[in-house]
């Protein structure tokens, strides 16, 4: 199976995951590592800018990229180290609206939900660190329904915490710890219930001989009954295991030993996103290809562009080995943060984990050809939101936006906006980014395609 044929296959990477799992004696471990965000270059700076004129909308299978006419309008800002107190952030994993346009930002580091009214000011909070109901151990993840309840997947708790739009406390789900599947990455909440997530699910399982790892990498649905029911949606190709099992390494720093496949580089990511009605957009291959599905994976819609992958080359490999060693260096190294079975939590040195992952970038296996799509959302408006690679290993691509049905709207040159991290109603979206000392912040913009 090759990257280009894989209608129903789909991968994301393994390098420097959000959260990771290791072997400490005979104990399974949470790596969870963070790291300060990419320095993307700001979306727009002017309350209204129309960035070009477009002259009609351009077919689906048009190659030609047409300017996207795209009008910006800044909000607020919340997160900074001279704010109030509330707005002080440690580490923002996620970022939501409601269908009454409040923001929620899962604040992992501090373990809590905070939530901000159209203006900026301060709702409420929700969570704390603790072992009680409603407290967080580890919050990894959040989702949010339209509605305002939120659900936020807590390794410490080992399932799923909830609140209404108002903080208050609805109860806890757990997963069933022997399954070993976990939520993974972005979370998304489906309007029929149930929580929808990517990127293989953290569906490792333990064997006689050590982990066994996932074959595919699926979308999977999270159903918040008694005990999560966990159903998959779309099961996606892993390249690592498209011609057998992947070579088994065990990557060591300082003490610390990691099992886990070959690291991959150039793999296409397994990108997902929620339509209004409830079906998923996936795209899973190197090709400009997005599929329109409904939850018994039934392919309803495909929406494409006539771009061709080119070949991975020498120069693209040393440059992304480089690549990844200059990020890591730039952020001080990766950190890791260990829950053991019994509750205790670990810290990791820095030199230690740096150790480990220099080991797993030096012995990095690549991709044959270079995927065309690094990142895809749906908006409110059920607009498709593709970020393209850029021509050279870590260049910024351009940015589409696409409806449904295939029509293309238009494109935003690169460096002239990127996805944001949470669509809202009316336009709203929200970026999360960092001040010049790191800061995490949120800001916020209304966005109208003309």
């Amino acid at each position: 199976l090759g990257p280009r044929i894989a209608d129903s296959l789909a991968v994301s990477t393994f390098f420097l995951p959000e959260e990771a799992v290791i072997m400490h004696g005979t104990q399974r471990l949470l790596a969870q590592r963070s790291r300060p965000g990419p320095a993307f270059p700001l979306f727009l700076v002017s309350l209204s800018l129309i960035l070009a004129a477009c002259g009609g909308k351009g077919a689906p299978s048009a190659g030609e990229d047409v300017a996207l006419e795209l009008e910006v309008q800044e909000l607020y800002t919340v997160g900074s180290i001279t704010g109030e107190e509330w707005e002080t952030f440690a580490r923002i994993t996620a970022v939501a609206f409601d269908e009454e346009g409040s923001l929620y930002l899962l604040d992992a580091d501090n373990f809590r939900v905070v939530k901000v009214a159209e203006d900026g000011s301060l709702v409420t909070e929700m969570g704390g660190q603790g072992d009680g109901p409603g407290e967080f151990g580890m919050p990894v993840a959040m989702s949010l329904t339209r509605e305002g309840e939120v659900r936020v997947f807590d390794f410490g708790y080992g399932g799923f915490i909830r609140f209404d739009s108002d903080g208050g406390y609805l109860g806890s789900v757990p997963i069933d710890p022997e399954a070993m599947i976990f939520p993974n990455g972005a979370l998304l909440s489906h309007p029929d219930g149930g929580v929808l997530s990517a990127g293989g699910g953290r569906s490792m399982r333990m064997g006689p001989d050590g982990p066994e790892f996932p074959k595919t990498r699926p979308v999977q649905l999270f159903i918040l009954a008694d005990e999560i029911e966990v159903g998959s949606v779309y099961e996606g190709w892993n390249p690592a295991t498209a011609d057998g099992d992947p070579s088994m390494r065990t990557s060591g720093g300082g003490g610390i030993q990691i099992q886990a496949p070959p690291q991959r580089a150039f793999d296409p990511e397994l990108l997902f996103g929620l339509t209004s009605d409830g079906r998923v957009a996936v795209a899973d291959s190197t090709t400009y290809r997005i599929k329109i599905m409904n939850l018994e994976g039934t392919v309803e819609q495909v929406v494409q562009r006539p771009f061709t992958p080119r070949p991975v080359t020498e120069t693209d490999r040393d440059a992304e080995k480089e690549r990844q060693l200059e990020e890591m260096t730039s952020s001080e190294g990766p950190r890791m943060m260990m829950r053991t079975d019994d509750g205790a939590t670990m810290s990791i040195s820095r030199d230690q984990v740096q150790a480990l992952f220099e080991s797993r970038i030096e012995g990095m296996v690549f991709a044959s050809e270079m995927p065309l799509i690094s990142g895809m959302a749906v908006d409110w408006n059920d607009h498709i939101w593709v970020k393209r690679h850029g021509s050279a290993v870590g260049e910024e691509g351009p940015l589409d936006v696409l409806t449904l049905e295939g029509e293309y709207l238009g494109t935003l040159a690169a460096g002239e906006g990127r996805i944001p991290d949470a669509f809202g109603p009316d336009g709203l979206a929200a970026f999360i980014e960092t001040d010049e000392l790191d800061v995490p912040r949120v800001e916020v913009r209304r966005l109208a395609i003309r």
